[in-house]
C-alpha cells in the first residue's frame, strides 16, 4: 500500500499535512468494509499514525493530536466492534490498538 511506503519515508510536515487534509476519515470508512484485507491495512495504518502521534507529542503539549483527531471522530467504536470479528488478525490489532492508545488514554 503506498501510503505504508509514505509513512516511512516522508517528513513530519508532510505527514502532518497529510493528517490536517484529511486523510484519516479515508481509513476510517475502510473499518466499515467487508473487504478483510483492506481493513487489516487500515488498522495497521492507523496503528502507525498513532505511533507516530507519540512520537510528536511534545510538539503538542504532550498529547498524541492524532488520537485526539481520533478521538473527535469516534472512531474508538468503531475499533472495539473490530474485536470481535471473525479475523484473528483484524480483532487481534483492534485489540492492540486500544489497549495501546485508547486504555491508557482514558
Amino acid at each position: 500500500m503506498c501510503l505504508k511506503k509514505f509513512l516511512e519515508t516522508a517528513s513530519q510536515d508532510s505527514v502532518i499535512s497529510a493528517i490536517e487534509k484529511g486523510v484519516l476519515d479515508a481509513f476510517f470508512s475502510n473499518l466499515n468494509s467487508n473487504d478483510v484485507q483492506l481493513i487489516e491495512n487500515s488498522l495497521h495504518i492507523i496503528h502507525k499514525l498513532l505511533d507516530f502521534g507519540e512520537i510528536l507529542k511534545d510538539n503538542y503539549d504532550k498529547q498524541n493530536f492524532i488520537f485526539t483527531k481520533i478521538e473527535k471522530c469516534e472512531l474508538k467504536n468503531s475499533i472495539e466492534n473490530l474485536v470481535s470479528h471473525q479475523s484473528e488478525n483484524i480483532a487481534h490489532e483492534a485489540e492492540i490498538i486500544l489497549s495501546k492508545f485508547f486504555i491508557k488514554n482514558s
